[in-house]
């Protein structure tokens, strides 16, 4: 849907509220329209539910050199209107799917986030961003974030936005999520040369009524003629916060400008997810910054800043290069991100989710389970150093039992990816031969085992040769 509309000087992107009936997507957009003063077109049965769709204009902000206009709209919850709610996906730039946060409601919810997930996945790259707008949080019954989360099987991939649709609470915030999300999908559109240009195709609430209406009649929607729109008026969006103190760093929010993401609809939702301003940061006496908010990291190296933006902003593409070359290799839920927190001063981070190591693995199978449990964790950690090991010192990034841990069956990287400064000088080296045995070794001193244990360890690993220097490292005097 995203449309540049060069007569007129503005980016047109379609913001699609989804969900199942009764979840509050109708709410929502009428709350949108109460908060900038716009009217709200709809089309609802006598019980209330969305018959069509919903339709609101919203025009307020720029997009580089273009004024920015959004046709924000609601699709039909029941599942006997699939044909016009999917007609209305298919056209979204991003996609705010809200749901009933309510227990008894959750089925409804993933049932109708299931028949999204099979929509999006149909849709070509770059595909809308999706944002999980959980409303009637003032209700008895509404569970945890982290219960939703699991019931719906959301992952910390997808961004989840809190809302209580009757009163505002969460919308206008929910709303501007949404919007960067869509400008980052323009963006890439951009990037990739085929964004469309020209005058959108239909503008105003009544010409979507008539094409969702010829749709039905004639199985295929067809080219309407452009129809007289009400004029647009200019909404601020929310103002930027105040600008810190110089000597410290500002870490990457999700209210950052187009370009300074990556990857752009991601990496926007992992920042949501991440929640600087909820993060702890630290200088170390490197400095190097680092910050953490439960299991999400962000990390800045002192080589990563910078005093022009265009120097951030190559520093930040060729990083981006490095991940995708790395990317195999590498666990899920990162992102990178450049920020600017006073005018000159520019900085590059690296965010990402934590995900257990081969050494935390290992240090809890000794603890939670046998000597023979973990002989045999012992045994499966060899093999797969041995077997994916090589493969990830091959793309330069560094193996050690705090480095890299267990996905899907198979080893990946699960640190933070070295700096630019570092990989451009060993780049051209060869990689470190790896040695598991030699690595394994490492862990005795780590475990303060009591005398007990390590006797019970030893005389495990003695019936297997294999793990000489293990032995050794377990005992000095052997």
């Amino acid at each position: 849907m995203a449309q540049l509309d060069v007569a007129r000087g503005r980016l047109v992107i379609r913001i699609v509220y989804d969900g199942p009936a009764f979840a509050g997507k109708t709410s929502s957009v009428r709350s949108l329209g109460q908060t900038f003063g716009r009217e709200v077109f709809s089309s609802e049965a006598p019980d209330g539910r969305t018959l069509h769709f919903d339709w609101m204009d919203y025009e307020g902000g720029r997009f580089e050199s273009f004024s920015l206009a959004c046709q924000v709209i609601t699709v039909p919850g029941q599942p006997e209107l699939a044909s016009r709610r999917r007609a209305l996906l298919d056209t979204a730039d991003a996609v705010v799917f809200v749901v009933d946060s309510r227990q008894e409601r959750l089925a409804d919810g993933l049932q109708a986030l299931s028949s999204l997930r099979a929509v999006l996945a149909d849709r070509p790259a770059p595909r809308p961003g999706l944002l999980v707008q959980a409303n009637w949080r003032d209700a008895l019954g509404a569970v945890a974030l982290d219960t939703l989360r699991a019931e719906m099987d959301l992952g910390e991939a997808v961004g989840v936005t809190e809302s209580v649709a009757t009163d505002g609470t969460g919308i206008r915030q929910t709303f501007v999520l949404a919007v960067r999300l869509a400008l980052d999908r323009a963006a890439a559109l951009i990037q990739a040369g085929t964004l469309a240009e020209g005058p959108p195709e239909i503008e105003g609430g009544p010409a979507l009524l008539a094409a969702l209406e010829r749709l039905e009649r004639d199985s295929e929607l067809l080219h309407l003629p452009k129809t007289d729109a009400p004029p647009p008026v200019t909404v601020k969006l929310p103002e930027a916060p105040p600008e810190p103190a110089p000597h410290r760093p500002v870490l990457p929010t999700a209210d950052l400008p187009i370009g300074r993401v990556w990857p752009p609809v991601a990496g926007r939702l992992i920042l949501h997810e991440a929640d600087a301003a909820a993060a702890v940061m630290q200088e170390r006496p490197s400095g190097d910054w680092a910050a953490q908010n439960g299991r999400w990291f962000f990390s800045s190296a002192a080589t990563t800043s910078y005093h022009q933006e265009e120097a951030a902003r190559t520093a930040l593409l060729e990083w981006a290069r490095w991940h995708t070359t790395v990317a195999p290799h590498l666990s899920p839920h990162r992102c990178l991100a450049m920020v600017e927190p006073q005018p000159g001063a520019w900085r590059v981070w690296q965010v990402l989710r934590a995900e257990p190591s081969l050494a935390w693995d290992l240090e809890r199978s000794l603890r939670n389970e046998s000597v023979a449990a973990f002989v045999a964790a012992l045994a499966e950690a060899f093999r797969l150093l041995t077997e994916w090991g090589p493969r990830i010192a091959a793309a330069h990034l560094p193996v050690t039992l705090d480095s890299v841990g267990v996905r899907e069956h198979r080893l990946v990287y699960v640190g933070a990816v070295p700096s630019r400064e570092y990989l451009r000088r060993i780049e051209t080296q060869e990689p470190p031969v790896l040695n598991p045995n030699r690595l394994l070794a490492t862990l005795p001193k780590r475990l303060q085992l009591a005398p007990a244990e390590r006797r019970a360890l030893l005389a495990a690993l003695a019936e297997q040769p294999e793990w000489a220097e293990m032995i050794a490292a377990l005992d000095p005097e052997s």
